[in-house]
């Protein structure tokens, strides 16, 4: 495997968001493609494996660090033609891909005080997976712009607008 496929490998492995180099002027057609704007990066990022692949596609878009044409290695990473297997304990994980983002019982609930903690649940509108415990959990990809909250007693996602169903303390 060449050095370039390695680092493709390496960048995927990452897991999201993937940041990516544009002009300002393409930054309409980059947020449609599903692009958001990540203000501590300065940089176009993607959430998902379809949205890199997108911007890549639409030549607007370069993930960091590649030129266009270091770019195919990424696409081709994205669509399954590089292995982009697990190193040690590093697990890939994408919340907006249905086969990756998966709830698991075990780890995404746990009992604190006597009480359980919820971590993780699907919206039901988009199906994107929302975990409290990551620093980009709590969006969502719904055309609506639906904003989600942490409840304070069970910590699972909730529309900011609802209350949670948890017992009260």
């Amino acid at each position: 495997m060449s050095l370039d496929e390695q680092f493709a490998q390496s960048y995927l492995r990452r897991g999201p968001p993937w940041p990516g180099d544009s002009h300002f002027k393409d930054k309409n057609v980059i947020k449609e493609l599903g692009g958001r704007f990540e203000g501590e990066m300065k940089k176009w990022v993607a959430n998902s494996y379809d949205v890199v692949e997108k911007l890549i596609k639409s030549q607007k878009w370069v993930p960091v660090g590649f030129s266009k044409e270091g770019a195919r290695l990424v696409l081709l990473g994205v669509q399954g033609g590089l292995s982009i297997s697990n190193e040690g304990d590093q697990m890939y994980f994408d919340r907006r891909h249905p086969k990756r983002a998966k709830f698991n019982p075990k780890t995404d609930v746990e009992k604190v005080c006597g009480r359980e903690r919820t971590y993780v649940r699907a919206c039901e509108t988009c199906g994107v997976l929302l975990d409290s415990r990551l620093q980009f959990g709590l969006e969502c990809d719904c055309k609506d712009g639906y904003q989600w909250k942490s409840c304070m007693r069970c910590f699972k996602p909730v529309r900011s607008s609802e209350e949670c169903d948890c017992p009260a303390i």
